[in-house]
């Protein structure tokens, strides 16, 4: 760490900074793009790396947590965090633990809000899912499915995370994501997928 980094990171409270930058400071370039992660030097923001190395010298000094704390404008929970877990490594292991599985496509979701509370649905198909479909859309997915694949959409394939593994049409589903709306959305707009296809004009 420079040492004007560490001056940046050791800045007291009162000093109206915020993660290493004051509010005037905080210019358009600086801000995180909006659903991205930006790396800390983007946001001329101290590393966890950065972090540790002054809470450690802090330590050195003889300054207990809280007041270690007060420098750094962190929580004390947030020193004994990164004293415990330098590396982050532990932290990790413990979101990778809590991730839930989407109801939707079946990958892993966020691991960040604790045990038992990974979210239903990943942050791809949450959007979807705020998608508004009216009946009339719904009805010309299931014939535009018939049109590319030769019959109506069966359940397995609008539900890729109950369909058993190598299954063609969920595959398909998940390489447009988008395009097609979810099993369950349509079976609680006609009352089940097959009633949806006879609607749609394709029913035995």
């Amino acid at each position: 760490m420079t040492k004007e980094r560490l001056l940046a990171v050791r800045r007291g409270p009162g000093s109206a900074k915020v993660h290493g930058v004051t509010p005037s400071e905080r210019t358009g370039d600086q801000r995180r793009p909006r659903g991205r992660r930006a790396p800390a030097a983007t946001l001329d923001r101290p590393s966890r790396s950065d972090r540790v190395e002054a809470i450690g010298e802090l330590a050195e000094e003889g300054l207990a947590p809280r007041e270690i704390a007060d420098r750094l404008g962190l929580a004390p929970s947030t020193i004994r965090k990164y004293r415990r877990d330098p590396e982050g490594e532990s932290e990790r292991k413990r979101r990778e633990d809590y991730r839930g599985r989407c109801r939707g496509c079946g990958r892993a979701t966020d691991g960040s809000h604790g045990p038992s509370r990974g979210p239903q649905w990943c942050m791809r198909c949450a959007a979807l899912r705020r998608r508004r479909w009216s009946d009339e859309q719904l009805l010309d997915a299931i014939r535009d499915w018939a049109r590319l694949t030769g019959s109506p959409p069966a359940t397995y394939d609008w539900s890729p995370a109950s369909a058993p593994a190598g299954h063609t049409g969920a595959a398909r589903y998940l390489d447009e994501p988008g395009r097609w709306p979810n099993a369950r959305t349509v079976a609680r707009r006609f009352g089940s997928l097959s009633r949806a296809v006879a609607r749609a004009g394709l029913g035995s």
